[in-house]
């Protein structure tokens, strides 16, 4: 089992990780599915909670250059917007189907809108803005706590509609915290995965980094520059997460 700043990772190729979810789908299990990034480590590091809800995940596909790089290649990256539109591949020709949750009601609609357009037979089960969670600062459980009046009518559709794959976009922490608190009352659904941001990609409400940056590892760079407001976040990114690493290297 390998780990980085106590969170594990697992060193699975693309072609791997699209195995074992196709393995999924062919079965009657919940799975949870996170895709955590160096910001989601420095979390981790900082909450204990949320490390131990990470390490509950049944897989964590490394989504960030800095992990990779950090790691001396040892995991191959693979983001969580690709993989959700590879999970959404896979799902078209299995015959399976996908339900939207979070994401606020006009991104969410959007990115069903696009997701059709880009795979025609896809079934899209449902499209939900999502509940409203509320993160708590302190280090504790529950971490999270949803102030919504209609939750449990919420879950109850979802369990209804019995989609394979629950791609949950409420931003990481708040996502990760849900899925782990309340995977147990969708029996039905065979994937869920936390995707962040992807819903606004997909929407178009973000634009994605050219695939130059995105193959280079600088997606980060474009992201500043098209939201300066991000900058607190990408510096943790990108200085206190490698900071953190060495410093745990040290230590051993």
């Amino acid at each position: 089992m390998q780990k980085m700043l106590g969170v594990r990772i697992d060193p699975y190729t693309k072609k791997e990780v699209l195995e074992k979810a196709k393995a999924w789908l062919s079965g009657n299990t919940t799975h949870s599915l996170y895709t955590p990034n160096p910001e989601m480590l420095v979390e981790a590091h900082k909450y204990p909670v949320f490390k131990e809800i990470l390490n509950r995940g049944d897989m964590n596909v490394c989504d960030g250059a800095g992990i990779a790089l950090m790691s001396g290649g040892a995991y191959a990256r693979f983001p969580g917007a690709d993989l959700m539109l590879a999970l959404c591949e896979l799902a078209e020709s299995q015959g399976s189907s996908i339900y939207l949750l979070g994401g606020g009601n006009r991104v969410a609609k959007n990115a069903k809108i696009f997701l059709k357009s880009k795979f025609p037979s896809l079934s899209i089960k449902g499209v939900h803005a999502g509940p409203r969670v509320e993160r708590r600062t302190s280090g504790q459980a529950p971490l999270c706590k949803v102030i919504s009046d209609d939750h449990e009518k919420l879950l109850a559709e979802i369990a209804m509609a019995k989609p394979d794959i629950l791609f949950v976009a409420f931003g990481h922490v708040k996502q990760e915290w849900w899925i782990d608190t309340f995977m147990s009352e969708l029996p039905g659904v065979k994937i869920v995965m936390g995707v962040g941001g992807s819903f606004d990609f997909l929407a178009g409400t973000v634009s994605r980094a050219p695939k130059l940056f995105r193959i280079i590892g600088i997606e980060w760079l474009w992201r500043l520059i098209q939201q300066p407001r991000r900058f607190k976040r990408i510096f943790t990114a990108i200085f206190i997460f490698p900071f953190l690493v060495l410093k745990s290297y040290v230590i051993k």
